[in-house]
């Protein structure tokens, strides 16, 4: 609309390419919709004054693909343009159990690529390009599961976990499990059976620690360190901890209105010091 005002149907033709009446052809194989709409505005604004373009999509092509391995469903299926790898996936019932999530090949245009669906299900890393790899004659094979470790303990999603490569570390595991659940440090212990069916504990391995087959991660929290605190509790109103630097003396948290029970002993309060050395007791008077 603009400087010519006119409807133009135009349709993909086999190649894969868009041909405008106005322009030169525009690749569209590849291409999602909004990319392609991008190009068409700029091709209006280089042949058109003052041109606005409205773009619609009227229908989609559908073209085949096969799906094979360890799915439900193996077989040819029929998708549209906007289809994606999942969408082949979820219409041959999905992957088995011992199907790989994480090793997916796909054959297109005599290129194979490699798919790791955990960068979609974990949102480890951009996954918009499983839409772009689908054409007619398309092959997909889900192999089956190869390598699994599993992680317990102080993260947030336990579980057994499928291996992308040899060089998938404790780093990688823990962030596929969700995080560590709990805001301090954390301790990692590995059980590993070798080749010769022995089980090994290895303690306080590296975020960096290189994971084999079988692998079983536990994640401990390092316990919390409390300073500068004192904690009273007994015949008291208000069990608590109470700041060292706003309370320097006993006197000034038991001596507070309605702090101590009716039925306390108030002659007497038990000190328990914590140091390096130790622990120990001593008697204080509280009059």
């Amino acid at each position: 609309q603009g400087e010519v005002n006119k409807i133009i149907n135009v349709q993909v033709d086999n190649s894969g390419m868009l041909i405008l009446p106005f322009s030169s052809p525009i690749i569209a194989t590849g291409r999602n919709l909004g990319e392609l709409k991008n190009e068409i505005m700029k091709r209006v604004s280089v042949s058109y004054v003052e041109t606005e373009a409205y773009i619609s999509l009227s229908s989609l092509k559908n073209f085949s693909v096969i799906v094979s391995g360890e799915v439900n469903e193996p077989g040819i299926y029929q998708l549209n343009g906007l289809s994606s790898i999942v969408d082949a996936l979820i219409v041959a019932g999905g992957i088995k159990k011992g199907g790989s999530l994480r090793n997916i090949k796909v054959l297109s245009k005599n290129k194979t690529f490699k798919i790791d669906l955990y960068n979609l299900i974990y949102g480890l890393s951009d996954s918009s390009n499983i839409r772009s790899f689908l054409n007619d004659g398309s092959i997909i094979t889900v192999p089956t599961m190869e390598n699994t470790v599993a992680i317990t303990g102080s993260v947030r999603k336990p579980g057994i976990y499928e291996l992308k490569s040899k060089l998938d570390n404790v780093d990688d595991l823990v962030k596929i499990s969700g995080g560590y659940s709990t805001p301090q440090s954390n301790n990692l212990a590995i059980q590993r059976i070798n080749k010769n069916g022995k089980s090994l504990f290895l303690g306080k391995v590296s975020n960096d620690f290189i994971l084999q087959n079988g692998d079983f991660i536990f994640s401990t929290p390092i316990p919390i360190k409390k300073n500068g605190y004192v904690k009273v509790s007994g015949a008291v109103s208000a069990p608590s901890f109470y700041a060292l630097d706003q309370f320097k003396k006993l006197s000034s948290i038991i001596n507070t209105e309605g702090f101590l029970k009716k039925d306390a002993y108030k002659y007497t309060a038990i000190l328990r010091n914590t140091s390096k050395f130790g622990k120990n007791w001593n008697q204080s008077n509280t009059k």
